[in-house]
């Protein structure tokens, strides 16, 4: 019996801990936004110049490890939202 008690008391401890789903709608943004950088890399190019030192160019390139995996970004949008509110997608991803 004890035993038995120590693990609902366990239990109980970590699912204190687990996170609450999210909104469905907050969920979607954010999705949105991870299925988006999935679609392929994405960069900026900064070019500047000053009186000390002349011209300069920076660069940045960033890649997701879903566009490594090959993963399709509507894949990727409606697992994000299932991982996060443990529901599937309420409505279709809005790319801009």
């Amino acid at each position: 019996m004890r035993r038995f008690s120590f693990v609902v008391l366990l239990l109980t401890a970590f699912s204190a801990c687990a996170p609450a789903p999210m909104d469905p709608e907050r969920a979607a943004i954010l999705c949105e936004d991870r299925a988006r950088s999935s679609g392929g890399p994405s960069g900026s190019v900064t070019m500047s110049m000053n009186s000390q030192s002349g011209p300069s160019i920076d660069g940045e390139i960033m890649v997701t490890g879903d566009y490594v995996r090959g993963l399709d970004p509507i894949q990727v949008y409606e697992m994000c939202v299932f991982q996060r509110t443990g529901q599937p997608p309420i409505r279709t991803p809005v790319f801009r």
